[in-house]
């Protein structure tokens, strides 16, 4: 039986830290700062620095999506993915999210 009074302990605090961080360090928006540390937990803060660098690659993939330009040419670059829309449909599950915006990517 669950003791009442017991607390409930977070167990990923380096989740919240790490999206925090984001968020102050780059002007991240939550849902953005958040998908990138828990897809790339610490490797986050590498994508979220080359987005940084190169212009157009902070924007939304999809609009109401969390998935930025950016993750497309970290993957490309650092994870072995060879097509765009092999990552969009697998990595990004745009396709499954929203199949009438997806069309037009």
């Amino acid at each position: 039986m669950k003791d009442p009074n017991m607390q409930i302990i977070d167990r990923k605090p380096w989740l919240s830290y790490y999206t925090t961080k984001l968020k102050y360090i780059y002007s991240l928006e939550d849902d953005i700062a958040n998908n990138l540390v828990k897809t790339y937990g610490q490797r986050s803060f590498d994508v979220a620095e080359m987005a940084l660098k190169n212009p157009g690659y902070m924007d939304r993939i999809v609009e109401g999506q969390p998935f930025i330009v950016g993750e497309i040419f970290y993957s490309m670059e650092n994870e072995m993915a060879v097509k765009v829309s092999d990552l969009v449909m697998r990595r990004f599950k745009v396709r499954l999210l929203d199949i009438k915006k997806s069309k037009t990517l």
